[in-house]
């Protein structure tokens, strides 16, 4: 099929600005996943700093909102292109959002609460969302013991919220996460005398005690 210059014209402008959305997407990412892994490490230590918990929250909206643009590039890119290249471009815009991933959580209680307030910002809270395709956000985003706590449970609507209630009970109770710090704290391992494994001891330890102090 041959496209009319206005066509080609028109196809050129909608791929340069996906061009430029997806790049500015990209940055986006990367200062998530910085965030991500401030908030990740503070798990250990203390406390997630708020100023990193609210900048997670807003770059994840910001995603969404540049998210929903590129779909929207993307629609129209489709409505021009010749039916025999259909295949092409969906599976180039598919393969770009599939990209978009939340942080995994695979048992470790001591990161539940950064991968539960993440998904609950970019997912839960996403009222366009059905509840069975949050379930498969969730269930895509859960690796190893956590994967397996709701293995059982069939990919429905209903279904979507018993996981969530499972994976709160099983990783997200106080009891469980002080338990859970004592725990580390009992098996740093012993340290020699020189100074880099005193100092290696010495950090662990104070960051376990301050995520025990963050809970009371």
């Amino acid at each position: 099929m041959q496209l009319s210059e206005e066509t080609l014209q028109e196809l050129r402008k909608l791929t340069t600005t996906r061009r430029a959305h997806r790049g500015q997407m990209t940055k986006l990412i990367n200062h998530g996943n910085e965030t991500v892994h401030r908030i990740m490490a503070s798990v250990h230590t203390s406390s997630a700093p708020s100023s990193d918990t609210q900048a997670l929250v807003s770059q994840l909206t910001s995603m969404n909102s540049k998210l929903e643009i590129l779909e929207e590039v993307d629609t129209k890119i489709l409505d021009l292109t010749p039916v025999e290249t259909f295949e092409d471009s969906i599976v180039d815009a598919d393969d770009y959002i599939e990209e978009l991933q939340l942080p995994t959580f695979d048992g470790n209680i001591l990161e539940w609460n950064t991968f539960h307030d993440a998904f609950c910002a970019a997912v839960h809270s996403d009222d366009n969302l059905y509840e069975i395709q949050k379930f498969q956000y969730l269930r895509a985003n859960l690796k190893g013991e956590a994967a397996r706590t709701v293995d059982g449970l069939p990919l429905t609507n209903t279904n979507y919220n018993e996981a969530l209630i499972l994976l709160r009970k099983r990783y997200g109770q106080p009891h469980q996460l002080i338990a859970a710090y004592m725990k580390v704290l009992w098996q740093l391992p012993s340290s020699s005398s020189n100074i880099t494994s005193l100092r290696n001891v010495y950090d662990n330890m104070e960051s376990y005690i301050r995520g025990l102090h963050s809970l009371g």
